[in-house]
């Protein structure tokens, strides 16, 4: 899914006050979780896939998505 960028840089674009980056929005807290992901959530996946209760769906609509993803869901239960 592409980001929804602000049309003037900087500025929201519903209330016009200026945008601010949070504070754990840095590489090096993305790495960390990127690595936590990695040693605790990634097994997890493998062991569901194996079980074959893992369905893997690109959004590329966001809540629009919605009906398609329930569709998946539902043919599986």
């Amino acid at each position: 899914m592409e980001p929804i960028l602000p049309k003037k840089e900087g500025v929201c674009d519903v209330c016009q006050q200026k945008l601010v980056t949070r504070e754990d929005d840095t590489e090096k807290v993305i790495k960390a979780r990127m690595q936590e992901y990695k040693v605790k959530t990634l097994p997890l996946l493998q062991i569901f896939d194996k079980m074959g209760l893992l369905l893997n769906f690109e959004p590329k609509h966001g809540v629009k998505d919605y009906p398609q993803i329930l569709k998946l869901v539902e043919s599986k239960i």
